[in-house]
C-alpha cells in the first residue's frame, strides 16, 4: 500500500511496513536512479520487531519532483514522512545517494536520529572532475536520454564476483530505471554534484553510526572508505569482501543482520 505525505504542495510516496507497536523505527531510502521497491523483500526480516518505512525520494518512484531540487529538499522530504506519521525518532538507512541524504538529515533533524546506517555511501562532497562528469551527464541526458546512462551504470554497481548470477537482476533494475522522467534524472544528477561536504557532521554526531563497505564498490572508493571510517565517536564499521555497491542484494543475510545487530547494540548501550 503507498500513503502519501505532503511537502511545499508535492507528493512524497512511502510505504509503511511491520510492526505498529515497535519501540523502534527503521526508514530505508534508497539511491540514485532508485525507488523504494529496492527494498522489497529485504526489508521483510525486520517486520516482527520493527515498524520500517521506505520512502520514495526526489521524485522517484511514486513521488512527485521538488521545484530545485537538492539533497538537502529530499532530507526534507524523509522528515515530512515522520511528521506525517508521528515519528520522534529513528534509524535511518541510506543506500548511496541515500546516505548523503542521511548526513544531510542529520544536519538538519539530527535530534531524530536513533542511530544511521550508510549503506555503500559517504559523506563527502564530489571531487571536481566528479562535478562535471554530473554535470556532463545531464548534457548528455537532453541529447541522448537516459537510456545509455542507466545501461552502463546498472552492471557496474555489482562486484565481478557476482556479476553473472545477477544478470536478471541488473535488466530488472535497468527497466525500472528507464521509466523515470529525464526531468528527475537530471535534477538527481544536478543535486549530487551540488551537495556540500558534510564529513563534520558525521564526525560529529551523537547519535551511532553504522558504515557498510563494499570492498569492490566502484561507486565508492576504498580511499573515501577508510576516510570515513574515522569519522564517527561511534561507529560499527563492517567491510564485505567480494561486494560492490548493492550488498542488499550480493550479501542480503549478512547486511540484513548487521542492521539488526547495529539496532541492538545501540538499544544496550542507550546511546542518544
Amino acid at each position: 500500500m503507498t500513503n502519501f505525505a505532503i511537502l511545499n504542495h508535492k507528493k512524497i510516496a512511502y510505504s509503511k511496513l511491520g510492526n505498529t507497536s515497535a519501540t523502534n523505527t527503521l526508514v530505508f531510502v534508497h539511491g540514485l536512479n532508485e525507488d523504494r521497491s529496492l527494498w522489497n523483500g529485504f526489508v521483510d526480516i525486520f517486520f516482527e520487531e520493527f515498524l520500517v518505512f521506505t520512502v520514495d525520494v526526489g521524485g522517484y518512484g511514486e513521488s512527485e519532483l521538488p521545484e530545485d531540487l537538492t539533497i538537502t529538499k529530499m532530507a526534507e522530504q524523509v522528515n515530512a514522512v515522520l511528521e506525517a506519521e508521528n515519528i520522534a525518532r529513528c534509524y535511518f538507512v541510506g543506500h548511496s545517494m541515500g546516505g548523503y541524504i542521511a548526513v544531510a538529515f542529520a544536519a538538519f533533524f539530527g535530534k531524530k536520529l536513533a542511530g544511521m546506517v550508510m549503506f555503500h555511501s559517504h559523506p563527502f562532497e564530489d571531487t571536481s572532475e566528479k562535478k562535471a562528469s554530473r554535470f556532463k551527464t545531464v548534457e548528455f541526458i537532453d541529447k541522448h536520454g537516459t537510456a545509455p546512462i542507466v545501461r552502463a551504470a546498472k552492471p557496474s554497481l555489482f562486484s565481478p564476483t557476482h556479476i553473472a548470477e545477477f544478470q536478471d537482476l541488473i535488466k530488472e533494475h535497468i527497466e525500472i530505471a528507464l521509466q523515470y522522467d529525464a526531468k528527475t534524472v537530471k535534477a538527481a544528477f544536478l543535486a549530487l554534484g551540488r551537495r556540500p561536504d558534510r564529513s563534520a557532521i558525521l564526525e560529529n554526531m551523537n547519535c551511532p553510526v553504522l558504515l557498510i563497505i563494499g570492498k569492490d564498490d566502484k561507486a565508492v572508493s576504498w580511499e573515501q572508505s577508510q576516510q570515513m571510517m574515522v569519522l564517527p565517536k561511534a561507529a560499527d564499521i563492517q567491510v564485505l569482501e567480494n561486494v560492490g555497491h548493492m550488498g542488499m542484494f550480493e550479501a542480503p543475510t549478512e547486511t540484513q543482520q548487521m542492521i539488526f545487530n547495529f539496532v541492538k547494540f545501540s538499544e544496550v548501550l542507550q546511546l542518544p
